[in-house]
């Protein structure tokens, strides 16, 4: 009897353990919604106006899969908020933005609405001259702003906003979110620039002739320009349409009056001033495109630049004389060392660099473009698959952060050949290299970066970085808005600045897809309350980008 009831016992106490063990494992997705759920709660606890409505927007694009109802009442209020705030030091524009950044991937024609509406009945083409060509008219500028964000995820959208800023402003912003369009879609990018020069041809000369000098830098780009070193130059058609272009505005801008352009169209003297800088400058350009792409035009337009670049400001005209050397290929023999390296750089020319390089004196400036030349060439290995060549220009970067990276490049592009055990003695390295390098936002980022691309190779090396980079993170010290301001590089060394840096978003979301549990569990580690909930948003958005049951 007695041993009867213990059986009994026994088999009762194990009940619990039996139907536990027989409960369906919770799935990924499952797992990324409770996530998901906690965070939406926790956020009710940010004091920070502008932080609450980040975190919330991005909260609300990973649900809008599984409960679309709700993502879009998210939205709503949020947008309801932002033009509610009265406070001075709430950045309305910054929380539009990023608002509108996470609703067009889901619903454009809303998000359409409400920038039409933050835009309201401001017309750019109407600013002011100088604020036009500069690209910092508010429009323009959010116009940009957004097209930037949305490049990788959505980069359609962001050519469309993008045509739309440039056919105002062809601002140095707007040029460099075109090259990073022009890595996610070279032909959408290339449509863009074609599209821009139409509208050119158009425009005011005083806004068309700095507008088509700084798309030269497209067009024509220099080897370091794109950041994937195998995204292909622009083709013929492209600068041949852009040669015609330059000339065809050239020519309307000497044959404007100055008195004409002042008693009508309100030109004031710094605009005619700032319009004849630009002409020398397009008439240099054009005379040393002119031998492959308009030779019924080079010698008259060789007297023209003659004359018109005569009298250049000394800095224009030596920034005007690298760009001119770069596309052209040749450099006076009374150029200096460091223009003739730089040149040779811009073209990938690491041998004319190298022989260069010999003749300097000055040790410092020897170091820093030896530095740039193992750069230059890792790039061209790396574009030719020639990794144990690229692995030895990595080695001789002697900053540990940009050698880190570097070899984050190989590791990938050795994992993507199926060299397995090469692409994991690689990610050995890069962390050995970061080891020495100094605790500062920089390293974070590289860490970041690294863990991102170990993601690939190995889910627990990767997760082992994410740690590292966190650890490293966390060690750093917030500085006030002040400090801030005066300091660039306080920024970058701020730890909250993290909640909007690229890396972070990148890496949790690598490794979340491989080891969601690890990536929560280190995301959960950050001290930094905002970062902390965006590391977790990221770490569970492979698993919330599919719709579908849970």
């Amino acid at each position: 009897m007695r041993v009867t009831g213990l059986l009994i016992l026994g088999v009762f106490w194990s009940l619990p353990v039996i139907l536990l063990a027989q409960e369906p494992a919770e799935s990924p997705r499952q797992r990324a919604l409770r996530e998901l759920e906690g965070i939406l709660a926790e956020t009710d606890n940010l004091a920070d106006k502008l932080a609450y409505v980040k975190v919330r927007a991005r909260a609300a694009n990973l649900l809008w899969l599984h409960d679309p109802d709700r993502a879009r009442t998210i939205f709503r209020e949020l947008w309801k908020l932002v033009d509610e705030q009265t406070e001075a030091l709430f950045d309305r524009e910054a929380a539009r933005t990023d608002l509108l950044k996470n609703l067009f991937p889901r619903d454009r024609n809303t998000a359409r609405a409400l920038l039409e509406k933050a835009l309201g009945g401001h017309k750019s083409e109407e600013a002011p001259y100088r604020a036009q060509i500069a690209g910092t008219d508010h429009n323009v500028r959010r116009l940009v702003r957004l097209s930037s964000e949305l490049v990788e995820q959505d980069p359609a959208m962001a050519a469309a906003l993008l045509e739309r800023s440039l056919s105002v402003s062809v601002s140095p912003a707007a040029l460099l979110t075109l090259f990073r369009l022009r890595e996610q879609d070279p032909s959408l990018a290339d449509y863009i620039v074609a599209r821009t020069l139409e509208v050119l041809r158009m425009r005011p000369t005083v806004i068309a002739l700095p507008g088509v000098y700084v798309l030269a830098d497209y067009v024509f780009p220099s080897m370091p320009s794109f950041g994937n070193p195998g995204t292909r130059p622009p083709d013929i058609s492209l600068r041949v349409q852009y040669v015609s272009t330059a000339y065809e505005i050239l020519q309307r801008s000497l044959a404007e009056s100055e008195s004409t352009l002042q008693r009508e169209e309100r030109y004031t003297e710094k605009d005619l001033h700032f319009r004849r800088v630009y002409q020398g400058q397009v008439a240099a350009l054009l005379s040393a495109l002119a031998p492959r792409y308009l030779p019924e035009r080079a010698q008259e337009l060789k007297t023209r630049a003659a004359t018109l670049a005569a009298d250049l400001p000394p800095e224009t005209a030596r920034l005007l004389r690298f760009t001119l050397a770069r596309i052209s290929g040749s450099v006076r023999e009374s150029e200096d060392l460091e223009m003739v390296i730089s040149v040779a750089l811009a073209r990938g020319d690491v041998d004319k660099a190298r022989r260069a390089l010999e003749k300097l004196e000055d040790e410092n400036t020897k170091k820093a473009f030896a530095q740039s030349i193992a750069n230059v060439e890792f790039r061209a290995h790396l574009a030719k698959s020639n990794l144990a060549e690229a692995l030895m220009a990595a080695r001789r970067v002697e900053d540990p952060n940009l050698r880190g990276s570097l070899y984050a490049q190989v590791a990938r592009a050795a994992h993507r050949k199926g060299e397995v055990n090469l692409s994991r003695m690689i990610l050995i390295e890069a962390r050995a290299a970061l080891s020495t390098s100094e605790p500062n936002g920089v390293r974070v980022r590289t860490l970041l970066s690294l863990a991102s691309e170990a993601s690939a190779i190995s889910a627990s090396e990767a997760v082992q970085l994410l740690w590292d980079a966190v650890s490293a993170l966390n060690a750093l010290k917030a500085m006030s808005g002040a400090d801030a301001t005066r300091d660039s590089l306080a920024k970058i060394n701020d730890p909250r600045s993290f909640s909007e840096a690229t890396e972070l978003w990148r890496a949790f979301s690598s490794v979340g897809r491989v080891d969601l549990e690890g990536a929560l569990w280190t995301a959960h580690q950050i001290r930094d309350e905002v970062v902390r909930l965006v590391a977790r948003l990221a770490a569970c958005q492979e698993w919330l980008a599919e719709a579908g049951e849970p």
